[in-house]
């Protein structure tokens, strides 16, 4: 699974100048050192240096050891994220949907972080204005994975909110600082050079199959075989994430439509999205509910949830990106509350009074 590269990693940081990860050929030996020629496929590291911080501490384990911790830590870390969103929900019912949910099947299955980007984004999204400070250290966070963090900063910007942004850019200078010291900034200079390695190697070569991205650019590449295709469709998609983010974000709209609108676009923004980066996905589900409020989801947006679950769930058997289709659907149940909302507003207030 892909958590054989996580320790794989963690192991070579103890052995060897940090730099020699973003080696493809020495980090594939160290893997063959360590879990055998027949018992791994070849999982690379592409990661940014910010997130050797958390798999640093998993080589002291024992593999399976470190991977039950790592799986324990960061759900915990999600499940507490959809609780504090939906807290009218009793608890147990927060696990039993956060284990339910089949990104969260996914992930676990891989050994990936998908959890914790969850954790990350929805956290940002949750203390944006309530705790501007922890919401900007969170997104600080995010930079482990930063093709989810694009809008966030268009958003801030545009919308004023100073602080949260200060505090993102304070604790991304501090990560670098920290682990430019840890690991040497030379672990920097390999990882900016193996940027264009791995893009040609997953976006243009598909080494991992195009079919697995669950993105425009991943659907476009799989059914035309055209990279001009595929990055001009996701450019497309992104100024239209981006642009549909920060027109909701400027709005007079609730609270809640406008997290569950920057839950999916960051989603759509990347033309980097893979299954087991899904339990974003239950980020802006989440909000949708919590916009439901007490007198419970509709049975038609029950219907949409539902069967955006199924979708995620039934990619491993087709093997063709329904989990983007998920996306879409929340898309457009989101955009479907936000017009509702619109023209509620546009009734004049007597009217509303006497319906």
């Amino acid at each position: 699974m892909d958590f054989v590269s996580f320790w794989t990693t963690g192991r070579m940081l103890q052995t060897g100048p940090a730099a020699e990860i973003y080696d493809w050929a020495r980090h594939r030996v160290a893997e063959i050192e360590l879990m055998g020629e027949r018992d791994t496929r070849r999982y690379l590291w592409h990661n940014p240096p910010v997130f050797l911080l958390a798999v640093a501490p998993l080589a002291f384990l024992p593999y399976a050891t470190a991977y039950v911790a790592w799986l324990g830590a960061t759900f915990a870390a999600y499940a507490a994220t959809i609780r504090l969103i939906l807290p009218h929900i009793r608890l147990p019912r927060i696990v039993m949907g956060a284990v339910g949910f089949p990104g969260s099947l996914w992930t676990a299955v891989t050994g990936q972080n998908g959890f914790l980007t969850a954790a990350l984004v929805g956290g940002t999204l949750l203390l944006i204005d309530k705790r501007p400070i922890a919401a900007g250290i969170l997104l600080g966070l995010l930079t482990y994975k930063p093709q989810f963090g694009i809008l966030f900063p268009l958003v801030l910007v545009a919308t004023g909110r100073w602080m949260v942004f200060g505090a993102a850019a304070l604790t991304t200078l501090a990560l670098f600082i920290v682990t430019a010291s840890a690991f040497g900034f030379d672990t920097w200079v390999a990882f900016w050079r193996s940027i264009a390695v791995t893009q040609k190697a997953i976006l243009a070569d598909g080494i991992m199959g195009t079919n697995k991205l669950q993105s425009f650019y991943g659907i476009a590449l799989w059914s035309t075989g055209s990279t001009t295709v595929a990055w001009t469709i996701q450019a497309l998609v992104t100024t239209a994430s981006a642009a549909g983010a920060l027109w909701a974000w400027r709005s007079e709209i609730s609270p809640d439509l406008k997290a569950a609108t920057m839950g999916i676009a960051v989603l759509l923004a990347t033309p980097y999205v893979l299954i087991y980066d899904l339990p974003v996905l239950s980020i802006p589900m989440a909000f949708l509910i919590r916009f439901a409020g007490y007198r419970g989801v509709c049975a038609s947006d029950a219907a949409v949830l539902v069967t955006a679950c199924v979708l995620v769930f039934i990619f491993p058997m087709v093997m063709i990106a329904t989990g983007l289709l998920a996306q879409i659907m929340i898309a457009g149940l989101i955009i479907r509350h936000i017009l509702d909302e619109h023209a509620c507003r546009s009734v004049p207030a007597a009217v509303r009074l006497a319906r």
